[in-house]
């Protein structure tokens, strides 16, 4: 499979014994894509000789020594391994994604899968995952000349609300019901009863009342604190499904495959706010 065939980010140029006297037509075009360092590294001389040189021949010298939107010489290396990894990914997915290489459209969905890999399937944080995403569009971008729209993620801020807007609440609660009537149940009471991760894994079925007036269920906490909150109608329908399906049985409420789900909630979550 001729993967990023002719982009090559992970060599080192040769160094030139006898460096030229003067700023070459080459060396000019060379400066477009390497650092101002790895060009004076190149021909054998200092850099500031070499931003001389450049600066007579009339090239333009940006920010620290590197032409705007190129990579250190460090980043390069990182953008090297993170590629790597993707075309890895990429190859073993094959299946699911034969034209990530050959199609534009095809390739942003091969990023936003990977990105959803990266996500669920690796320990990598925000920032990780955000690099990953560079380093992918980058080489699409200097391969294909295919600008990537990848959808980055949000690093949270200190002091920022932990709250979801009306649109991320609609697109959580469907992402649930895809998955399920149980994890759309579970959704279902962490939004609208405003139940905490904890409180909803410890929920009895005893403590689901639907025919009470109001509708309530009753969520208990660490320190054994015990709270009513009333449940919205809405609600009540994706309960009453999980009732359905779940049978009579006794504690706990939320079961799956294997048993209780009291330890695998928070992974339930997760994946569910990763696929909205």
């Amino acid at each position: 499979m001729p993967i990023a065939e002719g982009v090559d980010i992970r060599s080192e140029p040769p160094r030139h014994r006898h460096p030229p006297r003067e700023a070459t037509a080459d060396m000019v075009e060379e400066y477009q894509h390497i650092s101002l360092a790895a060009l004076a590294t190149k021909y054998g001389v200092p850099v500031a000789v070499m931003r001389m040189r450049l600066e007579a021949a009339g090239a333009t010298i940006r920010g620290r020594g590197r032409p705007r939107g190129t990579p250190s010489t460090v980043t390069t290396e990182v953008y090297r391994r993170r590629a790597d990894a993707y075309i890895t990914w990429v190859r073993d997915n094959a299946a699911q994604h034969p034209a990530a290489f050959t199609d534009r459209d095809a390739a942003g969905a091969a990023v936003e899968a990977w990105r959803e890999h990266l996500l669920l399937a690796t320990t990598s944080g925000p920032s990780a995952v955000n690099q990953s995403l560079d380093a992918v569009t980058w080489l699409y971008e200097r391969r294909w000349s295919w600008r990537i729209n990848a959808t980055r993620v949000r690093r949270p801020r200190r002091g920022d609300p932990d709250v979801l807007s009306a649109v991320e609440r609609t697109a959580l609660a469907r992402a649930a019901r895809r998955r399920g009537t149980r994890d759309a149940a579970i959704i279902a009471v962490l939004l609208d009863a405003g139940a905490r991760v904890d409180e909803c894994a410890r929920l009895e079925l005893d403590e689901v009342r639907l025919t009470a007036v109001p509708l309530r269920i009753r969520l208990r906490g660490d320190s054994d604190e015990v709270r009513e909150v009333p449940l919205p109608r809405t609600a009540r329908a994706l309960l009453h499904a999980w009732i359905g399906k779940r049978g009579g049985q006794p504690v706990p409420f939320w079961t799956g495959q294997q048993g209780p789900l009291r330890a695998c909630l928070t992974w339930i979550l997760v994946d569910v706010r990763a696929r909205s």
